[in-house]
């Protein structure tokens, strides 16, 4: 393979790259705990959107409960953002034709 052929694959990849970042960005993921009494929503890139706690959990009055599963809804929904992404760049890689690429 030449250097000039390599290095217009290299551009490519990094601006399908780019595309793929914006487009995560754009995307949002749920995540939840506690039969769904705590979702989380973030979007692709990992970053916390919105949260939504039910009322009667708060009535409960047991923080630490509270605090654990809002921990655990915020990752479940970051590692569906994460699993989006690797999956994204996946492709990206295949359809690219570098081989062990990602």
């Amino acid at each position: 393979m030449n250097i000039n052929k390599l290095l217009k694959q290299a551009q490519k990849l990094q601006e399908e790259a780019k595309k793929i970042q914006e487009q995560m960005a754009s995307l949002s993921f749920e995540g939840e705990s506690g039969g769904g009494k705590v979702k989380a929503t973030v979007n692709g890139e990992g970053f916390l959107l919105k949260m939504h706690v039910d009322p009667t959990l708060l009535e409960a009055k047991d923080n630490e409960m509270i605090e654990d599963l809002i921990v655990v809804a915020v990752q479940a929904a970051q590692e569906k953002a994460k699993e989006a992404s690797q999956s994204q760049f996946q492709k990206l890689g295949g359809n690219l034709g570098i081989p062990g690429m990602f």
